[in-house]
């Protein structure tokens, strides 16, 4: 047995703790948007959560200046 200094169970509340912060990054987000351009589409939900949380980061920016959707790169349609 190899000792990496992290057990198990810290492992599993590392990852608890990183998956909690993606879905309220996301729901911030998702309020955002929201609150800018009224209510989401499903098929814009469908590509938020798709996101990438490097994505999400960046998208936290550039919705501050968008006029858009589409500007997002979240409306394809």
């Amino acid at each position: 047995m190899i000792k990496t200094g992290i057990t198990t169970r810290e492992l599993g509340i590392q990852e608890g703790l990183e998956q909690g912060e993606e879905r309220e990054r996301r729901r911030v987000v998702q309020r955002q948007l929201t609150r800018k351009f009224g209510p989401l589409s499903p098929a814009v939900q469908e590509r938020l959560d798709a996101l990438s949380m490097e994505r999400l980061d960046v998208l936290t920016e550039e919705l501050l200046d968008a006029t858009s959707l589409a500007q997002l790169g979240l409306d394809g349609e």
